[in-house]
């Protein structure tokens, strides 16, 4: 007995597939194009909070053209000593740290003598100490707002496109269109 119903006529069509290195420069352009979020369309600053918390900074939020702001799970004393433990010395943020140790030992001079404040002059030096501690919590922010930049830059980069694309092994039309 023969199969009731319509009857349809199915054609295939074959679609030639090709790697991004395979394709020419203008639908390369459009495959960039098509990905151009692809390395952040997630938390991407992830990696960032992380890099903080390891020196006990808590990043509490960012805008990357205003602000990042920052708070201290320890004293800025301690938070920079970690950072000179933990950043390589050619790291902004090692750099800062640096200063601040260099600026806080002079405070340190100039209310006793380099190892220990003069009980009179106690007050005289938290009060340089939380105005220095002060400035230097502006400048970590400002550091931290910086990588989130450089980060944001990176990741949205043809670089960084082109390299996630070849690393999922993502294949494309010969017009660059994403299959």
């Amino acid at each position: 007995m023969l199969p009731t119903g319509k009857i349809r006529k199915i054609t295939m069509k074959t679609i030639n597939v090709y790697e991004f290195n395979e394709l020419n420069d203008e639908a390369k352009e459009k495959a960039i194009n098509h990905f151009c979020d692809i390395n952040v369309d997630y938390e991407w600053w992830e990696g960032i909070y992380e890099d903080a918390n390891e020196t006990d900074i808590k990043i509490t939020g960012f805008e990357m053209d205003r602000y990042c702001n920052i708070e201290l799970y320890d004293t800025l004393f301690n938070t920079m000593n970690k950072i000179m433990q933990c950043h390589g010395k050619m790291c902004d943020t090692h750099k800062l740290a640096e200063e601040y140790s260099r600026r806080r030992n002079d405070l340190v001079y100039e209310f006793g003598d380099g190892d220990t404040v003069f009980e009179d002059n106690e007050g005289d030096f938290d009060r340089a100490e939380e105005e220095l501690d002060e400035e230097y919590t502006k400048f970590l922010a400002e550091e931290y707002r910086i990588m989130l930049i450089k980060e944001y830059d990176y990741l949205t980069s043809e670089e960084a496109i082109i390299e996630t694309i070849e690393c999922n092994e993502y294949h494309f039309t010969e017009k660059g269109e994403f299959i």
